[in-house]
Order: structure tokens, then C-alpha cells, then sequence
């Protein structure tokens, strides 16, 4: 099994924003602590 870490599939995993933690040491996965992350709408606000 292929594992993508981007949207380069076009497949919804990755959020649209995110809000980082950049106090706690980033790893193989993460920048840092990811405090909140979510997607836009159609209008490109916050759903």
C-alpha cells in the first residue's frame, strides 16, 4: 500500500489551515503540535 503525505491524490485528508504549536518539537509527521486545523467552504471561509 502507497502512503501519500500530500494532496496529491485530491483526496480531503490534508486540512485547507492549521493552527501549530511550534514550542513543541516537530517529528517525521507534524511541524509541531497541531492545536486546530479544519477545511474552507465554497466561499473560502472558516466552516
Amino acid at each position: 500500500m502507497r502512503v501519500y503525505l500530500n494532496n496529491a491524490r485530491q483526496v480531503p485528508k490534508l486540512p485547507d489551515w492549521a493552527v501549530v504549536d511550534v514550542t513543541t518539537p516537530a517529528d517525521g509527521r507534524r511541524p509541531g503540535k497541531i492545536v486546530d486545523a479544519g477545511f474552507f467552504d465554497g466561499y473560502w471561509e472558516v466552516k
